[in-house]
């Protein structure tokens, strides 16, 4: 098995400390991140760490990759604009589905997925340490990649120098199982829906196209009991079709995160509102997309290799991959670390002390906006 490796050089070599590993959230790996923002994080080290990216084992710039269809036009086949299920009797029916899907994976990548965990990620990336030449590792992350920083620190805990963690997922949470990671995935989406009703009503109709015809959330959620009842048209989506209640699901997952989308999201909401959900279909159809590419199927491939996969039988697709206990050792109390003051407004430098269990005693977790301290530190 091999994989990709990129590095840029610290423009102050003469002040060098050592390296910065970085991974900015996805299972897909880094080396992508690095070639074009490499500038960025060498100003956040104030150019005294070599900036490092590598691809995650089963994904793009990895050998050899997950793959669960022999082609694109199979995959396109397999999938066929089929959106998320919205009903019981949609999740009955979506079932044999992702069985078959899970059965396709094993059957073409069987010999790749017992060693495709963030486990093993974490392994690979203390090897890279060490063919550097760092005694310890420091650590730049978003989302997922703060997952992979939190297994690593629980099991190799002598050897982290500083890490940043922003976007931090709880590993209490992972290591429960898919289920859990996803039903805590739309809860804060739901919180992160709320946030961004009363950020719509504050701004007003001249910055928020959802305002000034009453009370937002309202709105919205007359919204989403229309189209549990039945789908309304998109006639200018790409392709022309309708918008479902998944689709909308699947379109407020992607926005939601990023608060520079949401005047978009807004505008989108209220065509929506009149009757007409194109740009909102067309969005969930490119969220759909990619998470069924060829680098989705890594992504899928570490969820459930992640997974206890403690359930079992033919009605449960995880159970059909193969078992490897995976992710953070027992986790432990950290120290007081520094999260982000608002998940869903991020600010430089904005932070407050919590107690989470996350990482071991003496592992410092904090924000981007608060990186600069921790990896000034010696």
């Amino acid at each position: 098995m091999s994989i990709d490796v990129i590095r840029h050089l610290a423009s102050r070599p003469g002040r060098r400390i050592g390296s910065m590993f970085v991974n900015g959230g996805g299972a897909s790996g880094s080396v992508q991140l690095v070639r074009s923002e490499a500038g960025r994080f060498d100003a956040l080290g104030q150019g005294r760490f070599d900036v490092v990216g590598w691809a995650l084992r089963g994904g793009a710039g990895a050998q050899p990759m997950v793959r669960c269809f022999p082609g694109q036009r199979s995959r396109e086949r397999f999938w066929d604009g089929l959106s998320i299920p919205a009903t019981r009797a949609q999740s009955l029916a979506y079932v044999p589905k992702m069985v078959t899907y899970a059965r396709r994976c094993g059957a073409l990548s069987g010999h790749v997925l017992a060693h495709v965990s963030t486990t093993n990620d974490a392994r690979d990336l203390d090897y890279l340490r060490r063919l550097v030449g760092d005694r310890q590792l420091t650590y730049w992350a978003l989302s997922y990649g703060t997952f992979l920083g939190e297994t690593y620190a629980n099991m190799f805990p002598r050897r982290v120098r500083a890490m940043v963690l922003d976007g931090v997922v709880d590993p209490r949470v992972v290591i429960r199982g898919a289920e859990a990671r996803f039903s805590n995935t739309v809860a804060a989406m739901d919180r992160g829906l709320l946030v961004f009703e009363s950020a719509c009503q504050r701004a007003g109709p001249s910055r928020c196209k959802l305002a000034g015809r009453g009370a937002i959330a309202p709105r919205v959620a007359r919204l989403l009991a229309r189209l549990r009842r039945a789908p309304i048209p998109a006639p200018h989506a790409s392709p022309p079709g309708a918008l479902s209640y998944g689709d909308l699901s699947a379109a407020l997952f992607a926005e939601l995160t990023s608060p520079a989308a949401w005047p978009r999201l807004a505008e989108d909401l209220e065509q929506a509102v009149n009757g007409d959900g194109s740009a909102l279909a067309t969005q969930a159809r490119a969220v759909l997309v990619g998470t069924r590419s060829a680098g989705g199927d890594s992504q899928t491939a570490i969820t459930c290799i992640d997974s206890p996969a403690r359930q079992r039988g033919p009605a449960y697709a995880p159970g059909l991959w193969p078992h490897q206990r995976s992710g953070p050792q027992p986790v432990r109390r950290a120290r007081d670390q520094c999260v982000p003051r608002a998940a869903h407004q991020p600010s430089e430098g904005n932070c407050m002390p919590v107690r989470p269990t996350a990482i071991r005693p003496g592992v410092r977790q904090i924000t981007f906006g608060c990186a600069r301290p921790l990896i000034d530190a010696p």
